[in-house]
């Protein structure tokens, strides 16, 4: 049944796909909020939408080249390649003050890799994948907490969140 040109999708599943649906539509519903702050511009949704799909991208060849390398190392070749890119992009090293500064998110976000490689090196992206786009929760969620005087919380940012998570949960509850 799965041979030839359906090869590639005899993993799908409808609740795979429902799942997959409900985190694109959060995701949607949380670009698309009416109250931005002023300084938003669509160039910055567009930025937005191509580390979404490098996002995915680097999820599957994760997956994919997981038995060359222990996770450690893929996430720190990974991070150590994206540091290049950075610098790059930037044209310039980040200042000491800024380094300073950023030192606790920059750790956090290594750490991060190192279990997010370990995740994708014991499960699979369709199970790993939708869990980690729970990011949006949890951005709102602390955004709200800790920033709430600069962000606003309007309907849809709660609905998207949700709707995140309702896709992640129906993904993961299937697996």
């Amino acid at each position: 049944l799965y041979q030839g040109k359906l090869a590639p999708f005899k993993y799908l599943r409808v609740p795979l796909l429902l799942g997959a649906i409900g985190i694109v539509a959060g995701g949607v519903l949380l670009a698309a909020e009416r109250d931005r702050p002023g300084h938003l511009r669509r160039l910055g949704l567009v930025y937005a939408a191509l580390a979404a799909t490098m996002f995915a991208t680097r999820d599957n060849l994760a997956r994919a080249l997981h038995t060359h390398a222990k996770p450690g190392v893929a996430a720190a070749a990974t991070l150590l390649a994206g540091t290049v890119v950075a610098v790059l992009w930037t044209r310039r090293a980040p200042t000491a003050t800024e380094l300073r500064r950023l030192a606790p998110a920059g750790l956090l976000f290594g750490l991060s890799y190192v279990l997010l490689f370990e995740a994708y090196f014991h499960g699979r992206v369709t199970v790993v994948s939708p869990l980690v786009a729970t990011e949006s929760l949890w951005g709102v969620g602390l955004s709200a907490l800790l920033i709430r005087h600069s962000e606003g919380m309007g309907r849809r940012i709660a609905l998207g969140a949700l709707l995140v998570v309702a896709g992640s949960a129906v993904i993961g509850a299937t697996r």
